[in-house]
């Protein structure tokens, strides 16, 4: 191998090193990216309104309600807590944002025991909600008669209550805001006649408003926004078709293999877990989804090489015309004549 082709094969190998590098690290920032883009349980429930005033065997409504950011919700189950020994709940109801949540898997109240359970879903991505303040559950309750004259406590079970997501691999819910009534003395109710009154309409207890919306200062109100006359609120809640359908491109993550059964109080009502994915255990509990083989996702190192091979062609590319240029600057500078200086002088 003469003088030129070693100079011609060790710059060629200088430039393929160097045009790897340069695509391992472009594929190594954008792996990084990704990363930090799938990190984005952040989403929050909350017990409205945060405290009330209820008289001794009054009545009164409690909503739940959550805030989602980033996180596109496809399921709920809700678990609260309260004192059985002052609090009564009547019903429960169906929030105005879960409209299309269409299985419900449970919609159950314990007064022995003190415990709610809410869980329902959809399996179509596009009814997934998102948004501030969206509207969950209705809980009707009243105090019983007689009960100290104190502040009590409904609080979420942050063990159990748990909402998946698009492109989610783990609970979503990362804040828990309880919500709490102060006894007072016993207050005359007015009897209710007839239908009850929608926004803006006069009230003497919560049994005089609407399904979403309870007695405050006299007329029904929205608890979320309680002092807007309209009881639209100044942010309104969301159906994320748009955004599931843009999020859904992107690469879903790897999911456990469940490894538990569900327990407890859900063992006699269905054979699975209540969310698609999530398996219960009533020590600890451990949030799974569900993958299809069309949507199992690679490993990071195989995702590394693919990517790197997909880089291959284009750097194969720039080293072969670089290749090219050399051997024709080569050829130009072979043909350049050589002056023979005179020797016979």
């Amino acid at each position: 191998m003469n003088r030129f082709s070693k100079s011609l094969f060790f710059s060629f190998l200088g430039i393929l090193i160097l045009l790897v590098g340069v695509a391992a690290g472009a594929i190594l920032v954008k792996q990084n990216q990704n990363l930090d883009e799938k990190a984005a349980p952040s989403s929050s429930v909350s017990i409205s309104p945060v405290l009330q005033e209820v008289g001794q065997g009054n009545s009164f409504s409690y909503f739940v309600i959550s805030s989602t950011t980033d996180n596109l919700i496809t399921g709920i189950d809700l678990r609260l807590k309260y004192d059985k020994d002052i609090i009564e709940v009547t019903s429960i109801e169906r929030g105005a944002s879960l409209g299309d949540f269409n299985n419900i898997v449970n919609s159950t109240y314990d007064n022995n025991n003190g415990t709610i359970t809410y869980i329902a879903f959809t399996l179509d991505k596009s009814k997934a909600i998102s948004g501030q303040n969206l509207n969950l559950l209705r809980i009707n309750a009243k105090v019983k008669p007689n009960s100290p004259k104190a502040t009590y406590t409904l609080l979420f079970d942050e063990t159990k209550t748990v909402a998946s997501a698009v492109e989610e691999t783990e609970n979503v819910l990362i804040t828990f805001n309880p919500g709490s009534i102060t006894v007072i003395d016993h207050q005359d109710e007015p009897p209710t006649y007839g239908e009850p009154n929608s926004c803006g309409g006069t009230c003497g207890s919560n049994g005089n408003c609407r399904a979403n919306l309870y007695c405050y200062n006299g007329f029904c109100r929205n608890p979320i926004c309680a002092n807007e006359t309209d009881c639209t609120c100044s942010a309104p809640t969301t159906t994320a078709t748009a955004k599931a359908t843009i999020k859904s491109i992107a690469k879903t993550k790897s999911t456990a293999t469940p490894t538990s059964q569900p327990k407890g109080g859900l063992e006699n009502q269905i054979n699975s877990s209540p969310l698609p994915g999530f398996i219960y255990s009533t020590d600890e509990p451990d949030y799974n989804l569900p993958t299809d083989a069309s949507s199992v996702s690679k490993s990071p190192q195989n995702e590394f090489l693919e990517d790197l091979l997909n880089f291959l062609p284009y750097i194969l590319a720039v080293g072969a015309g670089v290749v090219i240029i050399l051997v024709i600057l080569k050829k130009r500078k072979d043909k350049i004549p050589h002056i023979v200086p005179p020797q016979n002088i």
